[in-house]
């Protein structure tokens, strides 16, 4: 899918699947990865008294699953985001979830920014799909073109003009964080396990210090993309030392926006 064609499908409906993104061998990896760590955020969630409310999700997911940055290191993706932005981007926050016939908080109709600042888009939602998403295992439900609307949508009029977007293992979601959308509900025996790639502009806060979990060194040991996405580029100095630095050394980089 072009630049181009890719643009006018999200900017008109919000959303765009791109199917053959990412193969089956790096996703099978990051599930036995997550399949072996999961108990890691079940822990947390338990013992901070949230355990109901997160049930079959996790957030900052690629702390104990580091492959998940295999997949992200991918051209169709940052293509896409940068189209959307303008511009770079980094992420913002990424996990995985399960949707299973016993449920998850995201089957609740939502938009994933609290306030919309029109065209001038911060944030972008990116899901990848780890299994096929059919409508039978709980597939999105997106309501097409709100990303416009200024006032949710009630439960009525959501779901009767809202589609599915369904699509195969190794497919791409892209969709505007300002679009009214849930999960669906599963009805089979199996999960339906996805990846949600949080990304926003530059200058915004992430939801977890990526840089300074992963250590000052560790963004001059992958790829220019993965550091970029990683926030290495856009970085707070937390002393004097630091702030004062040469153009080529300063820690927020000048193509940042």
């Amino acid at each position: 899918m072009s630049d181009q064609k890719f643009m006018i499908n999200f900017e008109n409906n919000g959303w765009v699947v791109i199917p053959n993104v990412f193969n089956s061998k790096d996703i099978d990896a990051v599930i036995k990865e997550y399949n072996s760590t999961k108990h890691i955020y079940k822990f947390y969630q338990n013992k901070r008294g949230i355990g109901e409310a997160t049930a079959n999700s996790s957030h900052h997911t690629h702390i104990s699953v580091p492959s998940m940055w295999k997949l992200i290191d991918n051209e169709v993706v940052e293509r896409s985001v940068n189209a959307a932005f303008g511009g770079p981007a980094i992420i913002n926050t990424m996990g995985l979830s399960e949707v299973t016939s016993d449920g998850v908080y995201t089957q609740n109709i939502h938009r994933d920014v609290r306030t919309s600042t029109g065209d001038y888009r911060l944030y972008l939602n990116t899901l990848i799909m780890l299994d096929d998403s059919t409508e039978e295992n709980g597939a999105t439900w997106i309501l097409p073109k709100s990303h416009k609307y200024e006032n949710p949508p009630d439960e009525k009029t959501f779901f009767e003009s809202a589609v599915r977007a369904t699509g195969k293992k190794g497919d791409l979601l892209v969709f505007d964080c300002n679009l009214w959308h849930c999960a669906g509900q599963n009805s089979t025996s199996s999960p339906r396990r996805i990846i949600t790639a949080f990304f926003s502009r530059p200058f915004i806060k992430q939801q977890i210090d990526i840089p300074r979990i992963y250590g000052e060194g560790f963004g001059e040991c992958v790829s220019d993309r993965i550091s970029q996405f990683m926030g290495y580029n856009s970085r707070v100095p937390t002393s004097l030392g630091e702030f004062y630095q040469k153009t080529e050394n300063r820690f927020y980089k000048s193509n940042q926006g």
